[in-house]
Order: structure tokens, then sequence, then C-alpha cells
């Protein structure tokens, strides 16, 4: 996004960057929810209890939602003057306004993605993240930002966000629909049937060393 946004006048990069630099910081607080609700799911399907495991995920998921939905009311309510913290130029102060109601769509469901996304990790199912994820992006996402930005529309710096909420959108509703379909008992078979092959895996490696398994 950066390097799209510097083809249109360091006005719109100067605002692009504060805007930035501002989903940097209000990201910490569903980042850290992520880790949370990860490591948890994680180790619940470890310890074999799947209906724990269950309810963690589905809180989680609450728990991205009203992160978001936080970041989403911070983002409309400070549009008109949190560029100022940044610069005294009013153009960029402007452009700034301009961007964050967008971007807050974009909070929300960039907090369900990463969310969703964490808890397909802790499922083991990194890949369908990555499947989904990039279609999302690379496939509608950025195309369709930079048809709004440089096309037709002649959108701006506006059109490169609308493309990446629109992704970010889409790459929530599928993470989250495959989390809430998901057989957690199942899960857990899985997960002990992974468990036990690395051990076997463990196993040959020391014996193949030593001659002895430890």
């Amino acid at each position: 996004m950066a390097i799209a946004a510097s083809y249109l006048g360091n006005v719109t990069l100067a605002g692009q960057s504060i805007v930035i630099n501002t989903c940097s910081l209000t990201y910490q607080i569903p980042g850290g929810l992520i880790g949370a609700v990860s490591n948890r799911v994680g180790n619940l399907l470890g310890q074999s209890r799947a209906r724990r495991a269950n309810i963690s995920a589905n809180v989680g998921l609450m728990l991205g939602g009203l992160a978001g939905a936080l970041g989403l009311a911070f983002y409309v309510g400070t549009a008109s003057w949190w560029g100022k913290l940044y610069s005294n130029d009013p153009n960029v102060v402007s452009t700034v306004a301009l961007i964050m109601p967008i971007c807050a769509l974009f909070q929300f469901s960039d907090a369900m993605s990463g969310m969703s996304g964490g808890i397909l990790r802790s499922l083991g199912r990194q890949a369908v993240g990555a499947w989904i994820n990039l279609p999302s992006y690379y496939v509608v996402g950025l195309p369709l930002g930079l048809y709004l930005t440089y096309g037709a529309p002649g959108m701006g710096v506006i059109g490169l966000w609308i493309g990446i909420t629109v992704a970010a959108t889409l790459t929530s509703f599928g993470q989250s629909t495959i989390c809430l379909a998901a057989n957690y008992a199942k899960e857990v078979d899985r997960c002990m049937a992974q468990v036990n092959k690395s051990r076997d895996i463990a196993a040959n490696s020391t014996e193949d060393n030593d001659g002895t398994v430890c």
C-alpha cells in the first residue's frame, strides 16, 4: 500500500503513513488476544479437552469482534483530529480524516481475520488460512484497490483502503466459518495422531544416531 500511495503525492503518502502507524498501535490489543486464544485452544486440544477448546475458540471470536468494534469506534471518533497529533499541515490532517472512517471498517475485519487465523493455527490448519488469505488479498483485494485508485473510479487513497478492507472481510468470513464449523472432537484425534507421529519420528531418529531409544 505504501508503494501504491507514493504515486498519489507527498500529502497523501504522509496521511497514509500516519494511518498505518496508528493501525500498528491499535492492533496491539487484538494481537495480544489472538496470541492468548491461540495458545489456549492449542493447549486444550493437546489435553484432549475438545469441549473446552470449542468454547475457548468461540469466546475468542467474540473477543475479536469486540476488539474490532472498539477499534472501529476509536477510528470514527478520532478521525477529525487525530492527524493533528502528527502534523500541522492542514492538508495532511484532512487526508487522515478522510482515510480514518474507511480504516475503521478495516479494523473490525482485520481483528476478526487475525483471531480466526490464530484459531486455525492452533488447530494445525495453517494451510487453510493461507489458501483463504492468498486469493482474498492478491486476487480480489489488491487488484480491486489498484483499480479503484488508479482506474476509472479515480478514488485515490480511499480506493486502496476499500480494496484491503474487502480482502480482510473475505478472509475473516471464510476463516471464521471454518472455525465455527470445526468438529473439535475430531480435531483432538487429529492432534493426538500428529503428536504420536512426531514421537515416532523422534524415536526413530534417536535409534539411527546411537542405536538406543531415550
